[in-house]
């Protein structure tokens, strides 16, 4: 049971209500008690999930799915963006990041594995990151990817604990 009263959906600012037909409408109707900064973060989310950016979705999904595993969030790793399936996300390769322990398999490549063990570290020992940590990322990222990469694994990160701190994900 949620930590906060869920708003009706009546109550629902016009701008969010499109959201309450879908697996996140507890998230929505908990968060949309400030229906501006829900707004900002969506503006600011969606694109950086959805779209390709510095760093190409299919990846953005992986780093995104491998957080999803990590908050045992059920919503969230069963929402997939429809362009990655159209480009050839595999769920063989979705298990590897959902199961960290397969994150050396030969179904991701090194690039993958590369991005999906800083996320990893970013989300549970982020303390420890290092030069080295960031000298293994230059060998198959530039800077501006680096920093899509950091930002991703934030917004996944500090999302999973508010929704996972409230208790907004279950239906």
């Amino acid at each position: 049971m949620p930590h906060i009263h869920l708003l009706d959906r009546a109550q629902v600012d016009p701008s969010l209500s499109k959201l309450l037909d879908g697996p996140m409408e507890n998230v929505i109707r908990g968060l949309a008690y400030q229906p501006a900064r829900l707004n900002a973060w969506l503006k600011f989310y969606s694109p950086l999930i959805w779209e390709d950016g510095a760093l190409e979705v299919e990846l953005k999904e992986l780093v995104r799915l491998q957080i999803a595993a990590y908050y045992d969030c059920d919503v969230c790793q069963s929402v997939r963006n429809p362009m990655v399936e159209a480009r050839g996300l595999t769920e063989d390769k979705v298990e590897c990041v959902a199961r960290p322990g397969l994150l050396g398999s030969e179904r991701l490549s090194d690039r993958e594995r590369t991005a999906l063990s800083f996320s990893w570290k970013m989300t549970v020992d982020h303390e420890s990151l290092g030069p080295a940590d960031f000298e293994k990322l230059r060998a198959h990222f530039n800077e501006e990817q680096i920093v899509e990469l950091g930002w991703l694994a934030s917004a996944f990160i500090g999302f999973g604990r508010l929704t996972r701190g409230f208790d907004l994900l279950e239906l």
